[in-house]
């Protein structure tokens, strides 16, 4: 029974390490195109590859990006909840610091230059 507890508690404390680590919110300069899907932080050198493990949320994503732009790979300012992971080992990504997790966005406007 004492077994069975621990991993009880053990199970519980692991999915709430995953809730903790996919609640970040970011916010700074996003680009799409064909060959770049690029996040970089505010006060950041970091630049990140973005993709998202939801395709519904992720073309929501691209088509507000795309009601805001003239063409592919002009910044946009986003604020939006994601996570930051180890980058990918191929690919355009694996040109990137990190891959950025793209979860849900709660602002995107015309990026002017500023982080704020």
């Amino acid at each position: 029974m004492k077994k069975l507890f621990i991993l009880f508690s053990l199970s519980i404390l692991a999915g709430c390490n995953h809730i903790n680590n996919s609640d970040f919110s970011y916010q700074g300069r996003l680009i799409l195109g064909h060959e770049e899907n690029s996040f970089t932080p505010c006060g950041s050198d970091n630049v990140y590859w973005v993709e998202s493990e939801n395709r519904d949320s992720y073309t929501k994503l691209e088509n507000n990006y795309y009601e805001l732009t003239q063409e592919p790979y002009e910044p946009v300012f986003a604020k939006f909840n994601g996570v930051v992971k180890e980058p990918l080992k191929d690919g355009f990504a694996s040109d990137y610091n990190a891959l950025f997790i793209y979860e849900e966005s709660f602002h995107m406007e015309k990026y002017d230059g500023q982080c704020d």
